[in-house]
């Protein structure tokens, strides 16, 4: 579905700073704008222009925002500039694309996953988001543009596929001559370090307790219990399965297993599980400073049974805080949430995420 044009034209004004905003107040003689917030000026620009006018005003602001801002791409491959690309990594697996910007005194990162690659004649979809001022609003930054550069390059995406606004022309001049080669790292195959991947490391350093009796089985539910014989060995009938009783399902995997096999299958049951809960979660990672000490701060979104719960984990001088619990100096077994932000960046930072996992295990 195409953006209407108030959409189009919000997206367009996000990428302004507020002098720039309150600039076209003036030039469309819009009044009332003095001590507004960046959201309110754009609320009231798109409220002041008559509809008579809106079309050409929109095709103005087009080329004014857009040429601006990614007219800026350039610079951050010159070396006399400020804020430079550090590198460009590109997760085949996930269609994901990490970029790493450093300034003198800061970071950015920006994260782009491509959702419909494969499906060439729909509109392009995808989620974004990067650390900098412009784009917490939801505007385009310039990095994300970056990225999409190398996006629509790499992948030969046809401009018929944008669908959020009019690409200029110097979008498709950047797409050709943009010379990406000495940032540009495939990590889809970089699984290993060492002797353990970053996933192979959590699954066996960080899960915590890895000896189990019968009676751990008394934690899990019936749903969870019946997962785990369906991944197991145990015989059990129908009738058990169409209505199950807890204390039945466990005294009939005691009766079909031994102590040492039944303590190494619940532990990779509940290894499994932790994991394929973590890959469900969509984490944003709003800061890093890899340090050492490590310094970061994530947001995560959980669906919990069709609702969406909303967390936070912030790690400050190796301690982690997560959402409302106490500073923790070091925990040894990692929940589903710890296990999405540490995936997550071994994505941004393969080597520093291993690195960082290994000093925190042993602690």
């Amino acid at each position: 579905m195409h953006l209407d044009k108030l959409e189009q034209a919000k997206i367009y004004l996000l990428a302004f700073t507020i002098q720039d905003l309150k600039d076209i107040c003036k030039q469309n003689r819009i009044k009332g704008f003095s001590n507004l917030s960046k959201d309110d000026i754009i609320n009231l620009i798109l409220k002041s222009i008559p509809n008579n006018a809106f079309h050409s005003f929109l095709k103005d602001l087009e080329q004014k925002s857009l040429n601006s801002i990614i007219s800026l791409v350039p610079k951050y491959f010159k070396k006399e500039n400020p804020t430079k690309l550090e590198s460009l990594q590109f997760d085949e697996k996930n269609n994901n694309i990490m970029l790493y910007f450093k300034g003198f005194r800061w970071e950015i990162y920006t994260n782009i996953e491509f959702l419909n690659l494969e499906k060439k004649i729909e509109p392009l979809r995808f989620k974004f988001n990067c650390t900098c001022e412009y784009a917490k609003d939801g505007g385009f930054c310039s990095h994300f543009w970056i990225g999409m550069i190398w996006g629509f390059r790499k992948f030969n995406i046809n401009a018929s596929r944008w669908d959020k606004c009019n690409l200029p022309e110097i979008f498709n001049e950047l797409v050709n001559n943009l010379d990406f080669k000495s940032f540009y790292k495939d990590i889809s195959k970089q699984k290993k370090l060492g002797t353990y991947s970053v996933e192979e490391f959590l699954k066996t350093n960080l899960m915590g307790k890895t000896e189990f009796n019968f009676e751990d089985l008394e934690d899990l539910t019936v749903k969870e219990i019946l997962n785990f014989i369906s991944e197991s060995k145990i015989k059990i009938s129908e009738d058990e399965k169409v209505k199950p009783v807890k204390k039945k399902l466990i005294a009939l995997i005691k009766d079909q297993s031994d102590i040492e096999e039944f303590s190494k299958m619940l532990f990779n049951f509940k290894k499994n599980s932790r994991f394929l809960e973590a890959k469900k979660i969509s984490v944003d990672i709003i800061k890093v400073g890899w340090g050492p000490p490590l310094n970061c701060y994530a947001r995560l979104r959980v669906s919990n049974q069709g609702e969406e719960e909303n967390l936070e984990i912030i790690i400050e001088n190796n301690q982690i805080k997560h959402s409302n619990c106490h500073w923790v100096y070091h925990r040894l077994n990692f929940c589903s949430h710890l296990i999405a932000l540490f995936l997550k960046l071994s994505n941004t930072n393969l080597s520093k995420t291993y690195e960082y996992l290994k000093m925190y295990s042993k602690k």
